[in-house]
């Protein structure tokens, strides 16, 4: 079960890790993981979304999850939507505004056990320089051994849902939804192959 709960922390910690030790640094970047989300228009239709650059650290202790602990930071300038005009509305200062606030943080403060394979982690959010308590849920999704590599691996899930106003992002509140739906994957390596 512990092993279990690093992968999750891997996940929640937006990103993919290395193999380690109880108590050894992860470092987190991009590769088989993604950082996307969605936000609803009026009921009719959503913007789906992704970030392209990040980076971070986990600090792991297999004997002991509550003990580990997560931080990454994202460049906000990576942000990527299907429109061109969707894209430079999110890089202006209505929204992340990455000319003064390049960077979003996410450090966990605490994870939770929440049996069969899931696990909450509630940490603290930046974004354009106002942090937020928040909460993701993460769930091991699959578990199997690399037929080419011979490591174990897994697939993880986390997500939860963030208010935009809460971070200063107040425009288009007409017509788009306050709430934003954070998703993120990871595909993980959890044990090295033979």
């Amino acid at each position: 079960m512990h092993r279990h709960l690093a992968g999750l922390l891997a996940a929640a910690g937006i990103g993919i890790a290395t193999p380690a030790m109880a108590g050894d640094l992860y470092r987190i970047q991009p590769g088989t993981t993604t950082i996307g989300f969605s936000v609803d228009h009026l009921g009719l239709f959503s913007t789906e979304g992704s970030f392209g650059r990040f980076e971070g650290n986990l600090l792991l202790d297999l004997t002991d999850p509550s003990d580990s602990r997560v931080e990454v930071r994202v460049d906000t300038t990576s942000v990527s939507v299907p429109s061109d005009l969707a894209e430079d509305k999110l890089r202006s200062a209505d929204y992340f505004d990455p000319a003064r606030f390049p960077q979003m943080r996410f450090k966990a403060v605490s994870v939770k056990d929440l049996g069969n394979d899931r696990v909450e982690i509630t940490g603290d959010l930046t974004i354009r320089d106002v942090t937020r308590r928040e909460v993701l849920q993460a769930a091991l999704t699959g578990r199997r051994t690399d037929p080419e590599t011979k490591a174990e691996v897994a697939d993880f899930v986390a997500s939860g849902t963030v208010e935009r106003a809460d971070f200063g992002m107040t425009a288009d509140q007409d017509f788009v939804s306050n709430d934003v739906q954070l998703n993120i994957s990871a595909h993980i390596q959890l044990s090295p192959g033979g």
